[in-house]
């Protein structure tokens, strides 16, 4: 125990002469405009202490004027090195330069951000996108609603999910969060005129409705009307009979077969059937066994 403490005195003795040593150390240095190597090696040439240090981490060719009045080679080195994290230690007769390392807790962290999404009457709402605006995190509610994140405090939650409108949530801290969606008026409110001539909404239909407007058709400037809607309309097969004025167009909806052998178009104008005639069938028009199609 004597034989370290002696040792421990000794150390400290000799790091106080060494600071005292450099303290009583005077340079002479004016310079302008010069680099900081420019600097260190001017200092080596009037003194007796020598730089160590790595070129990696000091920026040797950094440009600084230095005027020191006092001529302490400590202060001349503070005047160098301000503003940087270059720290220096005196061992002998050697000044060791070193970085300080960065805090990391200093960082801003990451925190786990948990939450809930509902509709407007309390139910849970299962598979919202969940999503760090600007960045690719992302996470999915479950079935309970429920979800968790990795988010820095300040950031912005992007909650998105099909028929509601999309919320923007700033992170606060890391309390648990209740988010309400609404739905989109736009997209739900849609409605179409069902062949029975009622309106309905778009999102009650159990089957596939697609419209076409007066412009599209017109577009086509086709003397028959039926040809005009080709290519327009998804599932729809319609192929000319004959050209010219007066031809027919033959019409077949998503694919060729049916239960009944019949698998022409059901066409319904203020919900009456109209019966679909055949060429081939000329008095059949009078007695109405034309053919009504399927649909």
């Amino acid at each position: 125990m004597r034989i370290s403490l002696a040792l421990l005195f000794a150390v400290v003795l000799q790091l106080s002469a060494e600071d005292g040593y450099a303290q009583r150390t005077r340079v002479a240095i004016s310079m302008n405009n010069v680099s900081v190597e420019q600097v260190l090696n001017k200092i080596e040439e009037t003194s007796d202490y020598v730089f160590l240090y790595n070129d990696k981490t000091i920026q040797k060719n950094r440009i600084v004027s230095v005027r020191n009045n006092s001529g302490k080679i400590l202060d001349i080195l503070d005047e160098v090195f301000k503003g940087t994290n270059i720290t220096y230690t005196v061992v002998d007769k050697q000044i060791i330069l070193s970085t300080n390392k960065l805090n990391v807790t200093e960082q801003d962290p990451t925190i786990q951000v948990k939450g809930t999404v509902k509709d407007t009457k309390g139910e849970p709402l299962i598979g919202v996108n969940v999503k760090v605006k600007g960045t690719t995190t992302g996470a999915i509610t479950d079935f309970d609603g429920n979800f968790q994140i990795q988010a820095k405090k300040g950031a912005v939650l992007e909650i998105s999910y099909i028929g509601y409108a999309s919320q923007e949530v700033k992170v606060a801290d890391n309390k648990s969060l209740s988010i309400v969606m609404t739905e989109d008026t736009k997209v739900l409110n849609e409605v179409v005129v069902t062949a029975l001539g009622i309106k309905r909404e778009t999102k009650s239909l159990t089957y596939n409705v697609q419209q076409i407007g007066g412009d599209e058709v017109a577009k086509a400037k086709d003397m028959n009307v039926m040809s005009s809607l080709a290519g327009k309309v998804a599932g729809v097969n319609i192929n000319a009979s004959s050209s010219g004025i007066g031809g027919g167009a033959r019409v077949v909806m998503r694919g060729t077969k049916s239960i009944s052998g019949n698998n022409n178009a059901l066409y319904v104008v203020d919900g009456v059937p109209l019966a679909n005639i055949s060429g081939e069938q000329p008095d059949d028009q009078y007695t109405g066994a034309g053919q009504s199609g399927d649909g």
